[in-house]
Order: structure tokens, then C-alpha cells, then sequence
């Protein structure tokens, strides 16, 4: 609601002197106006003022994806670099939710945590073509000039809330999603908390909730 606007019985209002003239003109001012101007130009004009708003990038609509990332870096060995929130041009704009840069060798692991498998091949796609966007960024470009090499190795993780949705949804694509995630869960762990274990490639960590409203997670193997 906007307060303190007058507007008087006759349809005038207490607006600035050439205000009205300036709208009519079509003058662009130099400085922002707040909401309170604009209603006033309105009523001036004879017109209702409309607010919208254009999406410039992919709306925060997951709230059960900071904590899961949060229980889930809390199970990695400190020596992975981490980095979240990671934007990736190319083929597919958007951003990598996790990226893990192994401590010894040319790899980033891009992972994508997901509380619901609305449409479960778009998920495969997406997370496939931003790992190998992330091998072509600058990120990319920095871990191979780390450790000399032409071109770094990307893997992915899917970390999935574990729900009877979930679940169902893997479950009848298990061909798909195992194919996509080949690995075992308990694998890709033990690689996570001892980078001495040897990567063994993209797996799917599913992650319980275990009390509600209070973030306590455990890890399925």
C-alpha cells in the first residue's frame, strides 16, 4: 500500500511543479523515482501505474537445498576445494549448485542437489551439460593450469533428497539413472572423506531427513 499520497476530490494531487509537463513530454529523469511519484504521475496522466518483474536468472525455489548442501560438505575431507553457487556458460547457462576440485589430480565433480524429480530427464540433461560446461570455464582453465595438464576432468553427483517420490521416480527409471550414475553411493563416499581413494565416477548420494523442521542428515549407502 502506498501511504501519504493526497489525492484531493477533484483529482488533483500535490505532485512538484512541471511534473506534469515533464510526464506529458515523455522526459526521462536522471535520477529514480520511488513508488510515491510514479502514483502521482499517474493520477496526473490518467493512468494506473503497473510494477513487473523479468526473471534474469533461475528463481530460488528449493528450500530444502542449502541444508542438504550444507549436511553434505560437512561429510567431505577439508583438502577438496569447494566452491557453490559456480555459473557456467556455453551449450547451457546456469550455475553448478557444488563444485569439488579434487586435492591431487585435474578434477572437478559438479554437483547438483535436488529435493524433487518434477521432470527427471531435463535433470539428467542439464546436470551432463553443465559438468561439461565447467570443464570449459574458467574454473576449468585454472585447475588444469594447477596442475599442468591441457584440459581438466570433470565428473558429476546428484544429491537427492530421499522421499517416497524420489524414490519411486528412480525406481522406474533405474535404467536411465543408473546408466547416468553409474557408481555406488558408498563408493563416491569413500572418495569424498579420503581423497586417497581413487575417484570412481558420477554416483547419486540420496540424503534422509530424519526430524522434521530440524536439519539432521544421514547418508544412504
Amino acid at each position: 500500500m502506498i501511504e501519504n499520497t493526497r489525492i484531493r476530490p477533484s483529482g488533483q494531487t500535490n505532485r512538484p511543479s512541471g511534473l506534469k509537463e515533464a510526464a506529458k513530454k515523455g522526459t526521462a529523469f536522471e535520477q529514480p523515482m520511488s513508488v510515491e511519484t510514479l502514483v502521482r504521475m499517474a493520477v496526473t496522466l490518467g493512468c494506473d501505474v503497473s510494477i513487473r518483474m523479468f526473471p534474469t536468472g533461475a528463481p530460488l525455489r528449493d528450500r530444502f537445498q542449502a541444508p542438504i548442501l550444507e549436511a553434505f560438505l560437512a561429510s567431505v575431507h577439508p583438502t577438496w576445494r569447494r566452491s557453490v553457487e559456480v555459473p557456467v556458460v556455453g551449450s547451457v547457462r546456469g550455475v553448478v549448485d557444488c563444485v569439488l576440485g579434487h586435492p591431487a589430480r585435474p578434477l572437478l565433480v559438479a554437483a547438483e542437489v535436488q529435493s524433487e524429480l518434477r521432470r527427471a530427464e531435463e535433470v539428467l540433461r542439464r546436470s551432463t551439460d553443465k559438468a561439461d560446461a565447467l570443464g570449459r570455464s574458467g574454473m576449468g582453465a585454472a585447475a588444469a593450469a594447477r596442475f599442468r595438464v591441457e584440459a581438466v576432468e570433470t565428473s558429476r553427483l546428484l544429491i537427492l533428497r530421499s522421499t517416497a517420490a524420489t524414490r519411486a521416480t528412480v525406481r522406474d527409471l533405474e535404467r536411465t539413472f543408473a546408466a547416468a550414475y553409474p557408481t555406488r553411493t558408498a563408493d563416491a563416499l569413500a572418495a569424498l572423506r579420503d581423497p586417497m581413494v581413487p575417484w570412481p565416477g558420477p554416483a547419486i548420494i540420496w540424503v534422509n531427513q530424519v526430524q522434521y523442521f530440524l536439519y539432521n542428515f544421514l547418508f544412504r549407502y
